[in-house]
């Protein structure tokens, strides 16, 4: 049975409820989760970023968006264990890995449009929420925003993939080594970190220096 026939059957069912008593039997099975009814199939790294990315939220969260980050996030992880970023010093690497940008940064937006947002409903800012976790902000970087702004930034991010520019994560990567990543379309995103990982995870060098990292070594 699929996952969408799974759910479909959950509904089905009215307000009528089954307990089931598992006590001993996770000594021999690994126990079902909402994440195992929707998400099909997952391995055991993928639970663990499911269960960390529900914990740290601080109200009801989309399983499937929560699913699809989670993957996501593995997938990232094992993508980096294979290409190690050898073609930057270990020390600029390491103020990257530490550089947290607000996210408005990292679009360059400005955060004083945030008072423009004056009204919102809780079923609004809860469908933010649940964009930003389909735009792939991870909770740290949702944890930044203010409500006014999570309203706002689901907005510029639906804007953005209607416009077909980088997505989040795609210009998270991009500001990183100093580029304006606000009018680079997707597939041109795409492109150029196929440059920078082809150059260690470091800015190519044709392309100038990294003027964000100088700032950050407080050399610029």
């Amino acid at each position: 049975m699929t996952a969408e026939a799974r759910l479909a059957e959950l509904k089905s069912q009215g307000k009528r409820a089954v307990f089931l008593d598992f006590v001993g039997a996770s000594g021999k099975h690994k126990l079902c989760s909402a994440a195992d009814v929707l998400g099909e199939s997952l391995i055991d790294e993928e639970r663990r970023a499911i269960k960390r990315i529900a914990d740290m939220a601080d109200g009801p969260v989309d399983m499937r968006a929560v699913i699809a980050q989670a993957k996501a996030e593995v997938a990232g992880i094992r993508r980096n264990r294979v290409i190690q970023p050898t073609g930057i010093p270990a020390q600029d690497h390491q103020i990257l890995q530490a550089y947290k940008p607000h996210p408005f940064d990292v679009l360059r937006i400005d955060r004083s449009l945030s008072s423009a947002v004056s009204s919102f409903t809780a079923p609004d800012l809860h469908e933010a929420k649940s964009i930003l976790m389909e735009y792939e902000l991870r909770f740290d970087e949702i944890g930044r925003l203010i409500d006014a702004e999570k309203v706002l930034l689901s907005r510029f991010l639906i804007a953005r993939r209607q416009e077909r520019l980088a997505s989040f994560r795609q210009a998270s990567l991009l500001h990183k080594c100093g580029y304006d990543p606000r009018q680079i379309r997707s597939g041109d995103a795409s492109r150029l970190i196929t440059r920078i990982r082809e150059c260690g995870w470091a800015r190519p060098p044709e392309d100038g220096e990294n003027e964000l990292l100088k700032k950050l070594k407080g050399v610029a």
